[in-house]
């Protein structure tokens, strides 16, 4: 359902999604209602029809919005210099983006027990984005590809072990260049296809 073509349509839009946010994410998305989403955003539940069919209507907004916002995030820096070092920043941008949308992103995760296709979509557009920055340092898509989708998985399990459960910041030996237990050595020999970068990076993890 497609919001009103005017300004002040786009803004209640807008308030809806956010406040859904926030009520998913403090009740879960089961116990959520239309009434309870039009409460925390200040519309009457009949104004709520106007811009959403109903709730899942809204989570696919907010998964989509969520992947969209995240993969240019992810995608928009200059290059970082070496595969290692490109794993290590997508990981603080991808921490720093969870941080920020705390709320989003406790609802992306409802997503994969009500809209498994939209959030099979956000994980692949997620990957595809780290795919494509390591792409310049092995001419392997399948290499990389894997690589991202590796990335992306311990990602979010960090996320929810230290943001969304634990209430704090991923500690910084995750992702800092001299912690030789940190993901981006574990994960920069999936990558790389020089042999004696194979070897040292395999040294790292052993």
């Amino acid at each position: 359902m497609n919001a009103p073509a005017t300004p002040k349509g786009v803004l209640t839009r807008e308030r809806i999604i956010k406040a859904s946010g926030r009520v998913f994410s403090r009740r879960g998305y089961n116990a959520s209602g239309v009434a309870d989403i039009c409460a925390a955003s200040d519309l009457a539940v009949g104004g709520f029809y106007r811009y959403f069919s109903g709730k899942e209507d809204i989570l696919k907004d907010i998964v989509a919005e969520l992947g969209g916002k995240l993969a240019e995030k992810l995608a928009c820096p200059p290059p970082a210099g070496t595969a290692e070092a490109e794993i290590r920043a997508a990981a603080e941008r991808y921490f720093a983006f969870v941080e920020e949308n705390k709320a989003f992103y406790q609802t992306l995760r409802e997503a994969e027990f009500v809209c498994d296709e939209v959030l099979r979509r956000f994980n692949s557009d997620i990957a595809a984005a780290i795919a494509a920055r390591l792409a310049a340092y092995r001419k392997d898509p399948e290499a990389c590809a894997m690589t991202a989708f590796a990335l992306l998985g311990i990602l979010q399990f960090y996320s929810a072990k230290f943001i969304i459960w634990g209430g704090r910041k991923v500690p910084t030996a995750a992702t800092e260049e001299r912690e030789p237990s940190a993901l981006a050595h574990r994960l920069t020999i999936l990558v790389v296809d020089d042999e004696e970068r194979v070897r040292e990076a395999a040294r790292r993890i052993l």
